[in-house]
């Protein structure tokens, strides 16, 4: 009897065994050396539809851990991107890609990066608003940054990017606003007070 089970155990421990590094080891290992070659690639990218191509195949690769850290560095190189000012379509099509991989915009994921995206996506729409004036990044951005703030209350990047996104509107009194609630919590930043300073002389 013990000999049997000792023929049923062994094979199941090596399958086990193997199973642990498939999915702890080689498929995580093996989606980074995909990212990794994307991201060389995608400066030799002639095309949005060619560097979203390059990129696909790494985030399409299944492995169980990796993918959260993969869509947050590919939104930070998006939104270097969209901080140049490329071409508006460019900039459009990409901030669309940003979009469709985002974590954000589905509901449900509350992952330990979550607010960190939700800033990083916000910062893209609100940097394409303050390039192009399209309401459309304006709406996005505002709403990121007012569910960040609602899940992070005073965390930095929320605060600062409403006051940016507000002041790019002209809407004065709304910056006005949120720049002294940042003084409130931060009163030796200097250039938001001379900001504000010059905000309250548009009365």
């Amino acid at each position: 009897m013990h000999k049997i089970i000792r023929t049923i155990i062994a094979p199941l421990g090596i399958i086990l065994a193997l199973l642990s590094f498939i999915y702890g080891a080689f498929l995580p290992f093996r989606k980074s050396q995909l990212f990794i070659q994307a991201m060389r690639q995608a400066g030799q990218s002639t095309s949005v539809a060619a560097y979203v191509d390059t990129f696909n195949q790494a985030l399409d690769f299944y492995s169980p851990v990796g993918q959260a850290e993969d869509i947050r560095f590919l939104e930070n190189q998006i939104g270097s991107i969209i901080a140049q000012k490329p071409p508006q379509q460019v900039a459009d099509a990409l901030i669309a890609y940003a979009d469709s991989v985002s974590r954000v915009i589905k509901s449900g994921n509350h992952s330990s990066n979550y607010v960190q995206e939700i800033a990083i996506l916000g910062s893209i729409h609100a940097t394409n608003f303050r390039n192009y004036k399209e309401k459309k990044d304006y709406d996005v951005a505002l709403a990121l940054f007012q569910k960040g703030l609602t899940l992070s209350p005073n965390r930095p990047q929320f605060l600062y990017g409403l006051f940016q996104l507000y002041t790019s509107a002209e809407e004065v009194d709304n910056a006005r606003a949120i720049g002294q609630e940042i003084l409130s919590i931060w009163p030796n930043d200097q250039r938001i007070q001379e900001m504000v300073r010059a905000l309250s002389s548009k009365q």
